[in-house]
């Protein structure tokens, strides 16, 4: 009596040749996973601040509070807090820069410091000059760097970071203006992607929480 045979070949070789198969099939589905998902394990809470891909960030030029050059470049090697504000603002830029220094401070005691820099952009170069945002930013933390520039460039830099600034004239025509603008923190990875944002409140505690979780997991 002949033995059974699948395919020209025998059972227990068969048999074989489905295992790998079925190893292979697995191994096909966790590797799409872990690509569709690049930050799986992470918080329910840190997830849902995280953009589904990360976006480079185009090229910009600006100028820092030093009156150097701030390019995109400088958003390479580590990880970035972006903040856009402007310096007559009333409440949510004080706030949020005291939270950046807090957050810096914490991440200073963990001796990770040196992995993040800060960085408040003024989407009203008009009125913040280098000099103005020098004293500025440098009244909430030395390490803060303030940036401005062209409002062409600035503009740039905020809509391909769907940030939102809208001028706001006084009716009275006293020549007063403010800004409506997005009050979230945006963070930059290593590798200059935006890969997420820090909506209001911004809680310092958390905030570097979180940061340490994406800083351990690491940029995909």
């Amino acid at each position: 009596m002949r033995r059974a045979r699948v395919a020209g070949l025998g059972v227990p070789a068969a048999l074989g040749l489905l295992v790998v198969m079925a190893l292979v099939l697995a191994a096909g589905v966790w590797l799409s996973n872990e690509r569709a998902d690049p930050y799986a394990g992470l918080s329910p809470a840190l997830q849902a601040k995280l953009w589904p891909e990360p976006r480079p960030v185009e090229p910009f030029h600006l100028v820092d509070h030093h009156a150097e050059p701030f390019t995109e470049e400088r958003l390479h090697g580590q990880w970035t807090f972006l903040f856009f504000g402007y310096a007559g603002c009333p409440d949510v830029c004080p706030m949020a820069l005291r939270d950046l220094s807090d957050v810096r401070k914490i991440l200073a005691r963990d001796g990770l410091d040196d992995e993040a820099q800060f960085v408040f952009v003024s989407v009203d170069p008009e009125r913040d000059t280098v000099e103005l945002l020098d004293g500025y930013v440098t009244f909430f933390d030395e390490e803060i760097v303030g940036v401005t520039g062209s409002q062409d460039e600035i503009d740039s830099l905020t809509e391909q970071l769907a940030i939102m600034s809208v001028r706001v004239d006084d009716d009275g025509g006293s020549g007063f203006y403010h800004f409506d603008h997005t009050s979230s923190v945006m963070l930059i990875d290593p590798r200059g992607r935006v890969i997420g944002a820090f909506p209001p409140p911004h809680i310092p505690e958390r905030m570097a929480e979180h940061f340490t979780a994406l800083r351990n997991l690491g940029a995909r």
